[in-house]
């Protein structure tokens, strides 16, 4: 089975047998997921495809020992289990996966078909392979199609494009089997221009580009065995000059006999769309390799990754990033990533929007697959709340659906209503981890909520983990707790317990009383008081709660008012007919900060400076 396939899956994962997934390719679910048809044919509205790749979970009957897969049936496996404890029932996955809609096949000698068209029991021109003195022997022959399937068109689609010989251009799925010219077999995105195709007679044909990027119609596939004989033979197709393996080739990867026809170390080499790809040849990008003799790509459904990456950012200035720009920085250093054309978790990402949006309907989610800077964003744009992620946040390898629904759930967190806030009006930092965590994943996983914030929690202190020691430390409480604080919040929240004071929680006795100057407010007499923390604005504008004496004497506060751009302090508006004329003093009572930190009792007194 196709690598592509595994590296959607998560750890302890595993692929059903290529019998079982391709008898399962027939059946509704899997059209659902990957064609957005129902039982009965029909296209469901409001559905977008898959695309390749995309697992399907199933179940079949697994022997832990000898590592055998059957599609029976649970009652099957359970009769196998009495007699042997190896068997267990356990589930496995199915994925969508191929030609490019437009792809002309050779059906036969001078005669081609578009590859969509081609139907069951059609003829198509197949060969055999033999490698002799380092060169592949094509044999042709005519077989029927047994096997025609495929992906209707989707959005985002990954996809390579190869351009070769003299106008020859062929659009595959990542994990097309194409061959070389010395008879071996690579996927189509680890190619490069060191490499040779071949054409129908096994003479070599030269690569001029190899590029990533999305295919916005459909792909197909196509076999001329049966999945379910015994013995597996390869066979090749000649597709738009060059010639690629069948869908079987592609599928039985996994066949030892398969395997050994693919380049030495083919599984470690580069992947298009990897920082490591554009250091196999010199003058290569991450997503392209392009010689002198490219050309302008002809295939209006293909558009390149580099055209797509030179669009604007979508965040705005001011917005709440998960993590600062050096942590981000830090991870996007440090951290291992998929390419972009491999699409694990987007899927998922899909699943999750929709399902905080029945929950959060007021909060809009917004996924850039190409934004290369691995980070969050929450912030209020045109009247819309929004959560922004990148991509590059989703091909972080070790980050899973978990991770991820933790992550999304702290941008949530940044629109839960609290006096505790950012200069922006959001959540402040730590308060959104503790929110998210535990207020808005209990909301969407009620029942389950265990079996993601756990993983959930292991997978962010991972993505924390690539963040260099003098990145972890904290700046300002609200929007800059150190790492480990956040991480405290997040585990008080998984536990039950208040607000860390790091990130912003209650201190008994923390709120102390600064300062007190005489000054004016809007023309009037007033007392200018300074405290050490964000005030909590329902207490500080009671004037009860200001004693303010000289000479004994008590002076009435008339009115308090406060500024949101300053709110740690107050002023206390006094009647020119109480002006003093000698010192004053000020002591305060009952006045908490905004995250409810109590007044400390030796700090709640000063002496007002200056002359009324």
């Amino acid at each position: 089975m196709s690598d592509q396939c595994k590296s959607s899956l998560e750890p302890g994962q595993s692929l059903c047998s290529v019998t079982h997934c391709e008898s399962y390719r027939q059946s509704s679910a899997m059209a659902r997921w990957c064609k957005c048809k129902d039982w009965q044919g029909n296209p469901m509205p409001d559905c977008t495809p898959m695309g390749g790749n995309f697992p399907v979970e199933t179940y079949n009957c697994f022997n832990k020992t000898t590592k055998e897969r059957r599609a029976i049936t649970q009652d099957a496996c359970q009769i196998l289990r009495d007699d042997n404890h190896d068997w267990s029932w356990q589930a496995c996955y199915c994925c969508c996966s191929c030609f490019a809609w437009g792809t002309r096949v050779t059906v036969a000698e001078g005669e081609y078909r578009t590859v969509q068209f081609i139907g069951l029991g059609d003829p198509v021109l197949t060969s055999t392979l033999e490698v002799v003195g380092g060169k592949p022997r094509l044999k042709w022959e005519s077989r029927a199609v047994t096997f025609s399937d495929g992906m209707v068109a989707a959005p985002h689609q990954p996809a390579v494009l190869l351009q070769y010989g003299d106008q020859g251009e062929l659009a595959v799925t990542l994990d097309q089997p194409m061959l070389l010219a010395n008879g071996s077999l690579k996927s189509a995105d680890r190619l490069t221009l060191d490499d040779e195709l071949v054409d129908r007679d096994g003479k070599p044909v030269k690569l001029h580009a190899v590029v990533l990027g999305k295919f916005t119609l459909g792909f197909h596939a196509l076999a001329t065995q049966d999945f379910s004989q015994t013995e597996f033979v390869e066979r090749y197709l000649e597709t738009n000059g060059v010639i690629a393996g069948d869908h079987l080739v592609m599928a039985m990867q996994d066949d030892d006999k398969l395997a050994s026809r693919y380049v030495k170390g083919h599984d470690a080499l580069p992947r298009i769309g990897s920082s490591a790809y554009a250091k196999t040849r010199k003058g290569s990008s991450d997503y392209s390799q392009l010689s002198s003799k490219a050309r302008e790509i002809a295939n209006d459904a293909f558009l390149s990754l580099e055209e797509l990456l030179t669009g604007r950012s979508a965040v705005p200035y001011g917005a709440s990033p998960y993590m600062t720009q050096k942590q981000a920085a830090d991870v996007a250093v440090n951290g291992t990533f998929r390419g972009l054309g491999q699409s694990y978790l987007r899927a998922e990402f899909n699943y999750l929007e929709k399902l905080f949006e029945a929950f959060y309907p007021k909060i809009n989610f917004y996924l850039d697959w190409e934004d290369l800077h691995p980070n969050q964003y929450a912030f209020k744009a045109y009247g819309q709340d929004t959560v922004y992620l990148s991509g590059q946040l989703l091909r972080l390898e070790g980050m899973h659906k978990q991770g991820l629904a933790l992550i999304m759930a702290q941008g949530v967190g940044r629109f839960v209503k609290a006096s505790y806030t950012n200069d922006e009006g959001l959540t402040c930092t730590g308060l959104a981890d503790y929110f998210g965590t535990n207020e808005v994943l209990q909301t969407v996983f009620y029942g389950t909520w265990g079996a993601w914030v756990n993983p959930g929690l292991e997978q962010v202190k991972a993505l924390f983990s690539l963040i260099n020691p003098v990145n972890l430390i904290g700046h300002e409480k609200c929007s800059t707790p150190s790492i480990p604080c956040r991480v405290e919040s997040m585990q008080a929240a998984l536990l039950g317990m208040p607000l860390p004071a790091c990130a912003g929680g209650p201190v008994p006795n923390s709120l102390t009383l600064d300062s007190a100057q005489w000054t004016t407010y809007e023309g009037a007499l007033a007392v200018l008081v300074s405290f050490n923390q964000r005030l909590n604005i329902l207490s500080a504008k009671i004037p009860a709660n200001y004693e303010l004496k000289a000479d004994e004497q008590p002076i009435p506060v008339a009115l308090v008012q406060m500024d949101n751009n300053l709110p740690w302090q107050a002023w206390l508006v006094i009647d020119e007919r109480f002006k003093p004329s000698g010192q004053a003093t000020l002591t305060v009572r009952d006045i908490r900060s905004d995250n409810g930190s109590t007044l400390d009792p030796d700090a709640s007194s000063v002496v007002v400076e200056g002359t009324p």
